[in-house]
């Protein structure tokens, strides 16, 4: 049986992003896309929405929002 590697004190880039939002279409595209790499229409569908692109401007002017009031 494998052990787990023992926790170490480096975060990676993933941990020391922080980013939060509330919104279900883009805790699902961020799911999403954190699944797997696909394309726009299974991202449409995933998510919910009809512009995938769309959802992702938005959730990245949040993400630079947030970065910014750091």
């Amino acid at each position: 049986m494998k052990k787990r590697p023992p926790p170490t004190s480096e975060t990676s880039a993933l941990d020391s992003r922080k980013f939060s939002t509330d919104n279900p279409r883009h805790l699902r595209a961020i799911h999403a896309l954190d699944t797997r790499p696909m394309p726009r229409e299974h991202l449409d569908s995933a998510a919910g929405v009809a512009t995938a692109p769309s959802l992702l401007q938005n959730c990245a002017a949040v993400a630079s929002k947030s970065h910014a009031s750091e």
